[in-house]
């Protein structure tokens, strides 16, 4: 079996029933034509578009592969929209029509099998642990929406397990670094365009150094094992341009994860059994050398004009080791505040999303230097966070599914493989040391488009997991009937 190359399997007489009602729902949205035109040409634009996005919900549904994509796209952007105290965004409701697609593509098709995930245990065991802390929370009302995020979290897990199985792991991947990759552009220009006086993120929101700080290690795996002067160049191409992208966005703590990534991967290399020689793991690792030099000698360059701004943050974080103060001063006081959390309910914590009423909870903490400029945040740390909210066993869990994912990675990596494997296990590799080392400095992972990431980074690897593990290869044929439909 090549990745993304998958065999056929028998076909089945239920094969093509969502074929046929995705026909006939096809020909009837030509009747639906009208009334959306006519909502149109009368100023209903509001309930016209409402109504086109419904029509064509109804027959995307019946096109799980599409449905998947739409949700790729839909995370680029950050469009959300503000119904009383929830915010609705465009991939949420493009995770539910995916799901929505899954579940009808099961019930049609009865041959389709529901395989299991390296990583199913710990996902259910941080569910566990969440559900634990809602029900003896401070407030159970501010536990709703978080306890429901994570069970979303975790059905995109199994979901992008199910796709990288049936699309490709590497194909994927390399559709989220060009992705990415675009993203990066939009941010340069308007960077550019700005002379650097703004931090950008663009139209992905915040997200973006989620984004970034992920796809710029793979992109180095990428290149690290490229093996044509075409490979290297473009992957070179790309691991500038999302660096460039990175550092328009001002942020210092994803770069330690980059760095720690590209760290572990050459620890890696250097230590391979695969090589023969030292040497020729030195050859490797010199191809990155240059993206990552062309944007050290931009900064000097242009340290005194366009990037100021951005080395100033730099210059302000090494002073901080000294003398805490901005971002790092207020990141230990927020600090502070969780593990006092932590201290009046170990076990379980205060409860999950009471956080954001902490004063309520632990009054003292309002006494604290800046507290005015910190309430109502994050712990603006995953672990932290978790330890206030969840207690030990959210933090557990938290550990223990981060540590899953760097051990069962780590082993694929090493395995001895062609070199379009060494790409994408090393690709995700180094995505799975980006979030074992950001949830003790970062505060995403656990929210909005930074969830569906956490997903796309284990469902892939679970996957990658399950196509190199010896006793399945020889008898894993995959049976999603839509691989034959292009569905």
């Amino acid at each position: 079996m090549i990745d993304g190359q998958l065999e056929r399997v028998p076909t089945s007489p239920y094969l093509n029933a969502d074929r046929a009602l995705a026909y006939a729902l096809s020909i009837s949205i030509l009747v639906c034509i009208v009334p959306v035109a006519f909502l149109m040409l009368t100023y209903h634009t509001t309930v016209a578009l409402l109504l086109t996005g419904v029509i064509a919900a109804a027959v995307m549904v019946f096109f799980p592969r599409v449905c998947f994509y739409l949700l790729m796209l839909s995370l680029t952007v950050s469009l959300p929209y503000q119904a009383g105290s929830v915010s609705v965004h465009p991939f949420d409701l493009c995770m539910a029509l995916l799901f929505g697609s899954v579940v009808l593509d099961y019930i049609l098709n009865v041959h389709v099998e529901i395989r299991p995930a390296t990583f199913d245990i710990p996902f259910v065991l941080l569910i566990t642990a969440t559900v634990i802390s809602a029900v003896w929370a401070h407030d159970p009302h501010y536990s709703v929406l978080p306890l429901v995020r994570i069970v979303i979290i975790y059905l995109a897990f199994r979901l992008f397990f199910m796709f990288g199985l049936k699309i490709g792991v590497r194909r994927l991947l390399q559709v989220f670094i060009y992705a990415v990759t675009v993203l990066s552009l939009l941010n340069i220009l308007i960077y550019l365009v700005n002379h650097g006086s703004i931090r950008v993120f663009g139209i992905a929101g915040v997200a973006y150094r989620m984004y970034a700080m992920v796809a710029l290690p793979m992109a180095l795996a990428f290149l690290i094992w490229a093996q044509t002067p075409r490979g290297r160049l473009q992957y070179g191409v790309i691991c500038f341009i999302v660096g460039f992208g990175l550092i328009a966005t001002g942020s210092r703590a994803p770069l330690l994860g980059v760095i720690a990534a590209a760290g572990v991967m050459l620890l890696v290399l250097l230590a391979g059994r695969s090589y023969t020689t030292t040497a020729r793991a030195i050859r490797q690792v010199k191809k990155i050398l240059l993206p990552l030099s062309l944007l050290i000698i931009l900064l000097i360059i242009f340290k005194g004009s366009i990037f100021a701004i951005t080395v100033e943050r730099y210059q302000h974080l090494l002073a901080s080791l000294n003398e805490p103060q901005g971002s790092v001063a207020m990141r230990l006081v927020l600090g502070a505040a969780a593990i006092e959390a932590f201290w009046t309910n170990p076990l379980t914590g205060i409860g999950i999303g009471n956080f954001k009423i902490i004063e309520e909870i632990v009054p003292t903490v309002s006494l604290a230097k800046l507290w005015f400029r910190v309430q109502d945040m994050s712990a603006h740390n995953v672990i932290l966070h978790y330890l206030a909210e969840t207690g030990i066993l959210g933090v557990c869990s938290l550990i223990y599914l981060g540590w899953r994912g760097f051990k069962t990675s780590l082993a694929d990596a090493r395995k001895p493989m062609t070199t379009t494997d060494n790409q994408a296990g090393f690709a995700l590799l180094a995505a799975m040391v980006v979030f074992c080392t950001t949830i003790f400095f970062m505060e995403g992972w656990m929210w909005g488009q930074d969830g569906y990431i956490l997903a796309f980074v284990f469902g892939l690897a679970a996957a990658w997991h399950f196509k190199h593990q010896s006793t399945n290869l020889q008898n894993y044929k995959p049976q999603f009937h839509d691989m034959q439909k292009g569905g």
